[in-house]
């Protein structure tokens, strides 16, 4: 039946924060010894499921840095080999960048590399932003105090520059074109010899992944709608809580 990549964001698709645990729930983060992110029990069944099946390859996909990705403690038996993250573009291999990914992705990062500077010195005192850095010398993040200054400052920002800029949140992103999480499963794909992608994301940064994909699941239809791809939209609030249950039943399928 050929081979099957999964490509699946980590926060909200598969983790989540601590005002989301319920009883039973298992820590996957800390941060200074403090409990930041959980998983269900029911995840982390489907992905040791998931990791024994035969020609099938579990692949986180996340805008985290390689630091934050590396704060994720799970199983062995549920951990992934390989893992793209900064948005897709830094390959990890056992946590190790791969220099040959990196240097393939090099000339986008060159490119607008100037302009993320600029637009970071230009941002770094703003009173709106609680915190901002150029992540892994890659992309530009800024977090706001809340959601509505986010959403309000959005449409000006995007008005000052070529980068790409998603709005998460309270959290905004401008990432370098080439270089989206839709773009990078495409190409880990191709290179890998994958037949076909089951993709799981939650926000607008995954539409570029779930549009990849042969089947996408979301939460929401408002992720997937326009989209090729067969599309499922599952839980709702407690997405996070199903993708990887419904990843390991659609990767099932295949085998």
């Amino acid at each position: 039946m050929g081979k099957t990549l999964i490509a699946c964001d980590l926060d909200n698709t598969l983790i989540f924060p601590a005002s989301k645990k319920r009883e039973g729930d298992i820590c996957a983060e800390h941060i200074d010894g403090k409990e930041q992110s959980f998983i269900s029990p029911g995840s982390l069944e489907a992905l040791e499921k998931i990791n024994a099946l035969r020609d099938a390859v579990f692949l986180p996909v996340t805008s985290r840095s390689r630091e934050q990705y590396l704060r994720i403690c799970l199983p062995e038996s549920c951990t992934a080999r390989h893992a793209l993250v900064c948005n897709g573009a830094v390959l990890l291999n056992n946590g190790v960048p791969d220099g040959q990914w990196e240097m393939e992705l090099m000339p986008y990062v060159t490119a607008k590399r100037e302009e993320t500077e600029r637009l970071y010195e230009k941002y770094r005192g703003f009173d709106c932003f609680t915190s901002i850095r150029i992540v892994d010398s890659i992309f530009l993040f800024a977090a706001c105090r809340d959601r509505r200054t986010a959403e309000e400052l959005y449409s000006e920002l995007k008005k000052e520059t070529s980068l790409d800029l998603f709005l998460s949140g309270r959290k905004l992103y401008w990432f370098y074109e080439g270089t989206g999480k839709g773009e990078n499963v495409k190409r880990y794909a191709e290179k890998n010899g994958f037949d076909r992608v089951i993709a799981a994301g939650d926000s607008l940064i995954d539409r570029s992944m779930l549009a990849v994909s042969d089947i996408a699941l979301a939460p929401d239809e408002g992720l997937v709608s326009g989209l090729d791809a067969r599309s499922e939209i599952c839980g709702g609030e407690d997405f996070a809580r199903l993708a990887a249950r419904r990843i390991l039943y659609h990767t099932r399928r295949y085998q």
